[in-house]
């Protein structure tokens, strides 16, 4: 099945490294030279536009920003041939991605939406990920996710167009606030009044080898903590991309209160706009080395260490 990717960003970048790592037909495009000389560097096969791209792919998995999306997608309802199936497999979000999926289909094109985790280290170990569309679609690309997933396990249909990326949103209102529950932990025994010196890496260690709250998240603080435990060279403002945002307001129409998604989203606020602490430069160091998310240019040679 030949395969083409657009967008080769921090979770399009280790999509189409996966798919190459199966030796999967593949071409890939981004809109970035720069990055198109940096894949093609790399052995893959690259396109310089997306007409080129779409020209004799059966599936096309699209991995841009949501307000990118509708551009890209613009450009292939021109030139793709009819019977290939696109994936929107980057976080839109889920009323965006209804929307679209209906366009498509009025225009006889198969379209599925995908909710994807797995971060930088999805090129190696394979992704997750939550399908959102119709059943018969789903049959005919399985084989796609069947690639990139982490195990046979690690993919499934959830339902209609846009519930992969309902499930995906809600999916990241849960890291975050985890995210933040084990900066806070780690914040005060940094910080506690009462013993010096904790080594926050050995405690990080003790608690992921038995301990309930083990997890790999946890196995990320470790390795940041195991190279720099002072994090001086960190500003401490935490991004984000809207999804934790979308959880927030959806919860609200059900009227269902999300406190510590709440406090997770204002914490990571406050770090932008009056300058981070002790637990958002742990948040901001995690995310970068999980995802490649932005981070402050001082910190990249700690990062490249603990990658």
């Amino acid at each position: 099945m030949k395969v083409g990717v657009i967008g080769l960003g921090h979770m399009g970048g280790p999509i189409a490294h996966k798919f190459y790592r199966e030796n999967k037909d593949l071409v890939v495009f981004d809109s970035n030279p720069a990055v198109r000389q940096l894949f093609s560097n790399a052995g893959l096969r690259v396109a310089h536009t997306i007409e080129e791209l779409s020209d004799d792919v059966e599936v096309i998995w699209v991995m841009v920003p949501d307000q990118v999306v509708d551009s890209v997608l613009d450009h292939l309802c021109a030139c793709i041939n009819p019977h290939t199936v696109i994936i929107d497999g980057g976080n839109s979000h889920f009323r965006d991605t209804v929307r679209r999926a209906a366009a498509m289909n009025a225009k006889g094109l198969a379209y599925l939406d995908c909710g994807t985790s797995g971060g930088l280290w999805g090129a190696e170990h394979g992704f997750s990920m939550t399908i959102g569309g119709d059943q018969k679609v789903f049959d005919r690309v399985k084989e796609v996710f069947k690639t990139l997933a982490a195990s046979p396990s690690s993919y499934a249909l959830v339902g209609s167009s846009g519930a992969g990326h309902y499930v995906k949103m809600v999916h990241n209102g849960i890291e975050y606030a985890l995210l933040e529950s084990y900066a806070e932990g780690f914040f005060l025994l940094h910080n506690n009044k009462h013993y010096n010196h904790f080594d926050l890496a050995a405690i990080s260690a003790v608690w992921n080898d038995g301990a309930i709250i083990r997890s790999w998240l946890l196995s990320l603080f470790h390795d940041v903590l195991m190279h720099d435990q002072n994090l001086s060279l960190i500003n401490g403002a935490i991004g984000e991309n809207g999804t934790g945002r979308w959880m927030v307001e959806e919860a609200a129409n059900a009227d269902i209160s999300l406190k510590l998604i709440e406090h997770a989203l204002a914490i990571r606020q406050q770090s932008r706009d009056f300058g981070g602490d002790y637990r958002t430069k742990l948040v901001a160091m995690v995310r970068h080395v999980m995802g490649g998310h932005p981070i402050s240019q001082e910190a990249c040679s700690v990062c490249q260490e603990v990658k």
